[in-house]
């Protein structure tokens, strides 16, 4: 929905057509004032309730294991598991060479550490694919959010931080239940308040406006 995000810009012309009109009549009118109010609490109301159910969608659709949910959850499994394919490549490769075992090696190393992870990363060399967005990403989620993984829970290829609980789509997910979705609600709530409060004062106003002459 980005793409439709620039009907916000709306909101400042009516604000400025709303000053230029009452600059020209030197006095406010009840038709100037309520669509200066009207029209931008609707527009905030229209994508105040877009982002909400954009919102619950993704919390929905990141929350549950199935990696096909939507195009962009299934490119991250993806690109999660050629992480891990080179990591436990790496880790393997290791061990041939040096005779550690691979369980102390998987615990003292991260991907990150891995000689063909810069190649790996940017698409250098005999890597076909650059994976610079995605990778920086869940090893952000890794290190911040404390989950593992991506559709399921899985190895950590990037922190060395204990206690990872999830898979890091359902930590998302909780990311935007937790603090998306109620700021979309609050939007919604403070434009349907304004609206409301915009009739009101509308009814009230008349016939103060108009003992002082002021079209009402």
């Amino acid at each position: 929905h980005t793409h439709w995000y620039w009907g916000i810009t709306l909101i400042p012309a009516a604000i400025a057509g709303v000053h230029v009109v009452h600059t020209r009549r030197g006095k406010p009118t009840k038709y100037t004032l309520a669509f200066g109010i009207i029209l931008p609490s609707l527009i905030l109301l229209f994508y105040g309730n877009l982002q909400y159910m954009s919102a619950f969608e993704k919390t929905t659709k990141l929350s549950v294991s199935d990696c096909g949910a939507f195009i962009e959850k299934r490119d991250l499994q993806r690109s999660w598991e050629a992480a891990h394919r080179l990591y436990m490549s790496c880790i393997n490769d290791t061990h041939v060479a040096t005779g550690h075992p691979r369980d102390v090696l998987l615990q003292r190393f991260r991907l990150p550490d891995c000689e063909e992870y810069e190649g790996a990363l940017y698409g250098d060399g005999y890597h076909k694919e650059a994976h610079v967005w995605e990778w920086t990403y869940l090893q952000r989620l890794e290190e911040e959010e404390m989950c593992a993984g991506w559709c399921y829970q899985g190895r950590q290829l990037w922190s060395h931080k204990k206690g990872a609980r999830d898979a890091c789509s359902k930590a998302v997910a909780r990311l935007y239940a937790s603090y998306a979705s109620p700021r979309a609600s609050q939007v919604l709530t403070m434009m349907l308040v304004i609206l409301a409060s915009t009739g009101v004062m509308t009814i009230m106003l008349g016939p103060v406006m108009r003992k002082y002459g002021m079209e009402w």
